[in-house]
C-alpha cells in the first residue's frame, strides 16, 4: 500500500469505529490521520521546490 492508500484504509477504519461504538478514541485515530495528510502535502510542496531547483 502506498501511503495514500494506508489513509485512505485508516479514515475507513475510524468511519467503521466510529458506526459501530468500538472503544478506541477515533478523535485522535482523525488527529493522527489529519496530521499525516498535512506532512504528505508538505512533502509534496518541498519536493516541488527541490525539483524546480535542480531544473535550473
Amino acid at each position: 500500500m502506498d501511503i495514500n492508500e494506508k489513509i485512505n484504509f485508516w479514515k475507513n477504519e475510524i468511519e467503521r469505529a466510529e458506526q459501530n461504538d468500538f472503544y478506541f478514541d477515533t478523535d485522535s485515530m482523525n488527529e493522527v490521520v489529519q496530521t499525516v495528510e498535512e506532512l504528505l502535502e508538505e512533502n509534496k510542496r518541498l519536493k516541488s521546490k527541490v525539483d524546480i531547483f535542480c531544473d535550473q
